[in-house]
């Protein structure tokens, strides 16, 4: 992806691309769930076991793009909305392309279903790359950070998590490319939680999953995580 530009802050507060390209990321991960599922149906014993469970993360990452993508067609954001929407479903994008992360150290990939040549053409198209890259992009990121600091916020629903977890840097912070980057995270984090909760089609599994991987200081049963994986897992199969 070095071939692409780097934006510049006009292209990413005033772009008028963006629910294209979120809309087609929607599609590209709705196909690679519905493959994935059947690449694990075609799995027997413990082989189909341990996919399943990361079937279901598959399916929490796919929800997170299409609850963002209702929301973002649904509501009167703002341009800071529609930038944060943006970065979080190409960050979305980028963990099913890379690999999702199902615990610590451990992701699954397209490879690991035998998806490998099926994902080219649902995530390395120009216009996937395009959203992936900026949703790494540290142009994206600080101008983000900069209005987060600025004091700027977005309707978030009756989520208290999503309220808890919206950040608030300093200037100085802001400016700083980690933190910078750190902040932008977790307002994508928080948006997206947001996106869940106000999903009536949303499984409680799906939200209660990502809502676990976001916040593990909240969330650390991890017999309750294990069990909702499961239960997720036998609902999509």
């Amino acid at each position: 992806m070095n071939d692409i530009a780097e934006p510049q802050s006009s292209d990413f507060v005033h772009g008028d691309d963006t629910l294209l390209l979120t809309r087609e990321a929607h599609v590209a991960s709705r196909d690679y769930l519905a493959a994935a599922r059947e690449a694990v149906r075609a799995r027997p014993g413990e082989a189909g076991r341990w996919a399943a469970r990361r079937l279901a993360w598959i399916a929490v990452e796919a929800a997170c793009i299409a609850s963002l993508q209702r929301r973002a067609e649904t509501s009167s954001g703002d341009s800071f909305e529609r930038a944060l929407h943006r970065v979080a479903v190409g960050r979305a994008l980028a963990a099913l392309a890379g690999g999702v992360e199902v615990a610590p150290g451990e992701a699954v990939r397209p490879s690991d279903l035998g998806l490998e040549d099926e994902a080219l053409a649902w995530f390395e198209t120009p216009s996937m790359m395009r959203l992936r890259y900026d949703a790494a992009s540290p142009v994206y990121l600080r101008e983000i950070a900069q209005m987060l600091a600025s004091g700027i916020r977005i309707d978030l629903g009756s989520s208290a998590l999503a309220r808890i977890l919206w950040p608030a840097p300093s200037d100085d912070e802001a400016r700083q490319p980690a933190d910078a980057a750190r902040a932008a995270i977790r307002a994508c984090t928080a948006l997206t939680i947001a996106a869940l909760a106000q999903d009536p089609g949303i499984p409680v599994d799906i939200a209660a999953l990502y809502q676990a991987r976001a916040a593990p200081m909240l969330n650390d049963d991890a017999a309750e995580r294990d069990r909702r994986e499961t239960s997720l897992a036998a609902h999509l199969l």
